[in-house]
């Protein structure tokens, strides 16, 4: 971000499978298409070594790159002629075991005529903190927050992080301004988040500055606050940021 962002530093110091976690050695249900190919992904940085079942299951895999490509076979029914008639799909419940670097996850198959499933093994909120401090690691807990602040500004947020658009009541109790609460952004594993407001004026050369919201409703615990725009004249906006420590 090109502009000076004015800051007070308060020192009070394929369709994704909806499973939320799918964890190594624990049997998890799921489902697969039997009609489609079916994507089956390793946590970031490790990529499937293997898939294991039984033999007499109906399934073939292919592995591209660190994923691998699972498909159930059909049974085709031909009349005397030799005239396909009808394709039997396969819809037994099937144990897979795949294997991502040391890790094995025992996948308990559900075969159903559905749009091929995309399945990534792990644990996303443990994966979101790793791809966070991934971004984190050369910048001190200052350098995290403006780092926050910026992000937020530019609208570039990484897709680990977590937003929640508010929906409350505009803050309407001030003289001079408006105020709504546009949303709450969590940077997993730093340790911090960011509450970002809409400031509406009142009133013409209305003169605002950071310490003015460094007590409740905008905030508990700031660490760090910046404004964008200091003067505001009737019915003009301005954003404001404001990061906390969480706890």
């Amino acid at each position: 971000m090109k502009r000076t962002i004015a800051t007070l530093f308060t020192l009070l110091c394929l369709p994704l499978y909806s499973a939320a976690t799918i964890k190594p050695d624990i049997p998890t249900p799921i489902e697969l298409s039997n009609l489609e190919p079916n994507r089956i992904l390793c946590p970031i940085g490790d990529h499937v070594s293997q898939i294991v079942f039984a033999d007499d299951k109906p399934l073939t895999v292919q592995y591209q790159n660190t994923q691998a490509f699972l498909q159930f076979k059909h049974a085709v029914v031909s009349d005397e002629t030799g005239n396909e008639v009808e394709r039997l799909h396969y819809s037994e419940s099937t144990d897979l075991y795949a294997i991502c670097g040391d890790d094995v996850y025992h996948l308990v198959a559900s075969p159903k005529a559905i749009r091929g499933q995309t399945i990534r093994l792990g644990d996303p909120g443990l994966q979101n903190i790793r791809n966070t401090l991934a971004d984190f690691r050369q910048l001190d807990i200052v350098d995290r927050a403006q780092h926050i602040v910026e992000r937020a500004y530019t609208e570039n947020l990484p897709t680990s992080w977590q937003v929640w658009n508010e929906r409350k009541e505009p803050l309407d109790q001030f003289d001079q301004i408006t105020a709504h609460h546009r949303r709450t952004i969590e940077a997993p594993g730093t340790g911090l988040q960011l509450r970002e407001y809409v400031i509406i004026s009142k009133q013409s050369g209305v003169e605002l500055t950071e310490r003015d919201f460094i007590h409740p409703p905008f905030t508990h615990h700031p660490f760090f606050i910046s404004l964008v725009d200091h003067r505001l004249q009737k019915g003009e906006q301005t954003r404001l940021f404001v990061v906390e420590r969480v706890r």
